[in-house]
């Protein structure tokens, strides 16, 4: 009698292990009774960050659009410096995500089905389930914060981190880059959690999502999130967008509708978006080392990498020898500073920049002694010029 109980007990275990990591995903949705979604479906997810910095602010705000037959998810980020009938589209939070969703609705028109508002301290618990995440961290991070409870210490290298080590890397605001920096290592963490979402068996979403409602608000229930994710496993296109903004002086932003209008299409029919634009870029030989090989090496660096070549190489001796990288952004379009520094982020992924604007004191000072440095040798720099990469000795 024993006996059969043992092997009745061992066929039970092995029949749910089939049924949680190896049975086909169609099978187990039929077998869960989970119901069909609207296709395409969108959801509000909100970030904020009042457990860690005593506000009720919303520092994240995306929409997500997901189309399950084609596999598709699309991401609509919007700034949350965003001005809205007068206020800042993150202040409408501090009255409730109803609210919010109804002012994302009227600026993106999208009916939004389902919501999902998130704190720091599910970002950790996210961290430590499906981590660990690889990053690379390009330099020193140090910084310390009593107040926020926040020590961020990381040299450079490949790091694999979990919850705590990966909350403290994206929140980190101090480098050359700032807050751009910040949300270049959000989305990628993002990209990498979402990812490994996706792969996690039946039985491991029960549990990461037990775990997080203690700290996540959502009308999205245990048995949808599993069925969503059954529904997207494998692989999966990924379309990252941002809703177009014009700077005004009191640091806010304004729609820009021109181009908002095509972003906003190619958000709803699920595309890539377009091909990044070519900018008129110097790059400029700070290394002591002056050779006029440096010329073709980084023509040929550029065309292989991002497709075509920088305007002018200053591979001469100007007198200017500088340690480590900068970037001179010259154009004062703050879109195309973005767009740049993701150029030069991939067409030198082993080196990190510092940056100067040419549109504020610091930023002209430096243009005019290139300038000046360049007519010495009998350079002239061609204009217009969109930026300058100042390239010097590596590890400075």
């Amino acid at each position: 009698m024993k006996t059969v109980v043992l092997v009745l007990l061992s066929l039970s275990v092995a029949f749910l292990f089939y049924i949680l990591f190896i049975f086909p995903g169609n099978i187990i949705e039929k077998f869960l009774k989970i119901p069909d979604f609207k296709d395409p479906m969108y959801f509000l997810v909100i970030g904020h960050d009042r457990n860690i910095e005593g506000t009720s602010r919303a520092d994240v705000i995306i929409v997500v659009g997901v189309k399950f037959k084609e596999r598709k998810i699309s991401f609509l980020s919007i700034p949350r410096d965003l001005v809205w009938n007068g206020k800042r589209v993150n202040s409408y939070f501090n009255k409730g995500v109803d609210e919010l969703i109804k002012v994302v609705e009227k600026i993106t028109g999208v009916k939004i089905d389902k919501y999902a508002v998130f704190d720091y301290r599910s970002f950790k618990i996210l961290g430590d389930e499906l981590g660990p995440i690889e990053v690379t961290v390009k330099e020193p991070m140090n910084y310390t914060d009593k107040v926020q409870n926040l020590n961020i210490n990381f040299l450079p290298g490949v790091h694999k981190l979990n919850g705590e080590q990966l909350l403290a890397y994206i929140r980190y605001r101090k480098g050359g880059m700032g807050d751009l920096d910040r949300i270049r290592r959000q989305r990628e963490v993002f990209s990498k959690i979402f990812s490994k979402a996706l792969n996690m068996s039946p039985s491991k979403a029960f549990e990461v999502y037990s775990k997080l409602m203690e700290s996540v608000e959502t009308n999205v229930s245990q048995k949808e999130l599993i069925g969503m994710l059954l529904k997207l496993k494998g692989e999966i296109s990924l379309s990252f967008f941002q809703v177009p903004t014009v700077p005004q002086d009191n640091g806010t932003l304004k729609i820009d509708w021109e181009k908002f209008e095509e972003v906003k299409r190619a958000f709803l029919e699920f595309r890539k978006p377009k091909e990044k634009k070519s900018y008129n870029i110097i790059v400029m030989n700070a290394k002591r080392n002056k050779s006029k090989y440096f010329r073709p090496i980084e023509e040929k660096r550029w065309l292989l990498t991002v497709g075509f070549k920088p305007k002018d190489v200053l591979w001469e001796d100007t007198g200017i020898v500088l340690k480590g990288s900068l970037l001179l952004v010259c154009t004062k379009d703050h879109e195309a500073k973005d767009e740049i520094y993701d150029l030069v982020e991939r067409v030198y992924p082993h080196r990190h920049f510092k940056l100067k604007w040419a549109a504020y004191l610091d930023g002209a000072d430096l243009y005019y002694d290139i300038e000046k440095s360049a007519l010495k040798i009998r350079r002239f720099l061609k204009k217009p010029v969109d930026a300058i990469v100042v390239l010097g000795e590596v590890g400075g």
